[in-house]
């Protein structure tokens, strides 16, 4: 008996790829993303035979996953001739990046179009029927953040997909409920990949109550589905227990510095409410008041399973971010396919009581209703994969600074994480600087082999090298430590996130006494934080200046750039 094809599910599959592939290789071969570069770097450095990460600020997952795949590159480079030992391969990887955060970026782009189809199967499953299903995967696949995410090498979209293979689980539960101590372990191994996926014991939880077991037999569950969590978690992140006080200092500091304090400038407005307005600016307004009348399902006893599965989960995940001093939009991807399916439940149960039992007038109203709900985050997520094929104000100021400032002057630069530059432009370092940094990584405890090996590819490059200063960003008293010939600002720094603003304009203050503007590179459309978290702390209504039919228009992506030249004394 042959399988029948369901196209609708199928070309949004094939429409989620192509979002998520298109601009892939965005400011290659350049990294703009701190944490992109954090994980790529981490998983090389285990090639050295080490496993440890060292550090448990993110979870493990993402590292080991990335070590495997390097390895295989590495074996296809080594049987091909291309290399000939692991030495070869990091310096191919100092010379040529790309194919590294490629790598890492299509996984993402993979993994983020499996969960689509996770989506569609827990709409369909639990909204019992297709158009559930279909209209969830399509909120979520053309929703902002999560196309944002897509394009990027972090955890956000690998721990959405084993939050969502785990609530499959529990779906599936109803039949056998060994289902739920897969589901319990899927959460711990989505844990080992980001902390915030504890919440997803939530759901887990309330599908042992959903269940109909005993208390007896409910409590006896759920210590075997959390020795299940627990032993993902180890399986994901083997050195989080071995290490176990640097692992709760880490979880402990985050804790202090996402909700006890803030880091720049005190926010405006409720957390609360700033996540209202992100899930406004990557869905549109048209989905996120759908989702908030999809509340009126507590009152109908057919959705009973789905309220008590899904709302409290949503609830409690939504609440707890809310209590972050800072909001980062990032964190509302755990949540972010769970509330395509609840308001897909909401609208096809809509649907159904409007058309009756007329399929061909349901097709009708629910492919209206399901463009219209889409279309704001549609054209936002096309815009956003357009803007990613131009120029960045990073790449572009960097050139500029090879072709008019003169080699091994001394360069100010902020955006050093800690020593390699990243919302800023990429200025290459003179073999002076890069000594000099290699003893302050010796000193820190570290090897310093890629900074050995940038050393020794200095004698085959003709590119203009300097001596770079670097900074994490530019505050009060910043000039102090420093008098180099030129400085370079990055706007990514002035809206008072990672600096108050009160400091920023000190800081400037300090600078135009003994520094004059050269030059300055203004980003069209402005987005400072793109292409990571274009939802952050600005409007995305921006994306409108971004014009695809107008090919020849004079698009230049990232924040504002400008150049500074020390003051000649009279």
């Amino acid at each position: 008996m042959k399988t029948k094809i369901f196209w609708p599910i199928v070309l949004i599959l094939f429409m989620s790829f192509a979002f998520n592939m298109w601009g892939i290789g965005h400011d290659m071969p350049y990294c703009y993303e701190h944490d992109e570069l954090n994980f790529v770097m981490t998983a090389l450095s285990f090639g050295k035979g080490n496993l440890d990460p060292g550090s448990f600020i993110h979870g493990s997952f993402l590292y080991y996953f990335l070590f495997l795949q390097y390895a295989a590159f590495f074996l296809i480079k080594l049987l091909s001739g291309s290399v000939k030992s692991a030495h070869d391969f990091i310096s191919y990887y100092l010379t040529n990046p790309t194919p590294f955060f490629l790598i890492g970026r299509i996984s993402t782009a993979i993994f983020s179009t499996v969960s689509i189809y996770l989506t569609y199967l827990i709409g369909k499953r639990i909204g019992g029927r297709r158009l559930s299903g279909v209209l969830a995967s399509l909120f979520l696949g053309t929703s902002l953040l999560y196309v944002n995410m897509s394009h990027l090498v972090k955890e956000d979209i690998f721990y959405v997909f084993f939050m969502l293979l785990s609530f499959l689980s529990v779906l599936k539960a109803a039949k056998n409920n060994k289902f739920l101590y897969l589901s319990g372990f899927l959460i711990g191994f989505a844990l080992s990949v980001k902390y915030l996926s504890v919440l997803g014991l939530i759901f887990v939880f309330f599908g042992f109550v959903t269940n109909g077991k005993s208390a007896k037999e409910m409590i006896r569950g759920l210590v075997i589905a959390g020795c299940f969590a627990f032993a993902g978690f180890v399986i994901g992140q083997p050195y989080g227990l071995m290490h176990i006080r640097v692992f709760l200092e880490a979880i402990f500091g985050l804790k202090g510095h996402i909700f006890d304090k803030a880091i720049g400038d005190k926010p405006l407005y409720a957390s609360w409410y700033m996540y209202l307005v992100y899930l406004k600016r990557s869905f549109g307004i048209y989905i996120l008041a759908a989702f908030l009348l999809s509340f009126l399902n507590i009152f109908n006893k057919v959705r009973a399973r789905a309220n008590i599965l899904l709302l409290p989960f949503i609830l409690v995940y939504f609440f707890f971010i809310s209590r972050a001093v800072h909001t980062q939009p990032s964190y509302l991807m755990g949540i972010l396919p769970f509330i395509c399916i609840y308001t897909s439940i909401f609208i096809s149960d809509l649907v159904t009581i409007i058309s009756g039992t007329r399929q061909r007038l349901c097709i009708l109203i629910s492919t209206m209703i399901g463009f219209l709900l889409v279309a704001p985050s549609l054209m936002n997520s096309l815009r956003y994969d357009f803007l990613l094929t131009k120029p960045d104000t990073r790449a572009v100021s960097k050139k500029w600074i090879e072709e008019n400032i003169p080699a091994n002057s001394t360069i100010l630069i902020e955006s050093a994480f800690p020593r390699e530059i990243v919302h800023a432009p990429a200025i290459l370092e003179n073999k002076a600087c890069l000594e000099d940094e290699i003893k302050a990584i010796k000193q820190s405890g570290g090897s310093g082999i890629f900074w050995g090996m940038k050393i020794k590819q200095l004698k085959n490059s003709s590119l203009a090298r300097y001596y770079v200063l670097k900074d994490g960003h530019f505050g009060k008293g910043a000039l102090n430590k420093y008098s180099p010939e030129y400085i370079v600002v990055s706007s990514y720094y002035d809206h008072g996130f990672w600096v108050s603003k009160n400091d920023r304009q000190l800081f400037y203050n300090d600078l135009l006494k003994n520094y004059s503007l050269i030059k300055n590179f203004e980003a069209m459309p402005y987005i400072v934080w793109f292409p990571s978290f274009c939802t952050l702390r600005e409007n995305p209504e921006n994306l409108r200046y971004v014009d695809m039919l107008l090919p020849d228009q004079n698009l230049m992506a990232g924040p504002n750039i400008a150049i500074y030249q020390k003051k000649l004394r009279k």
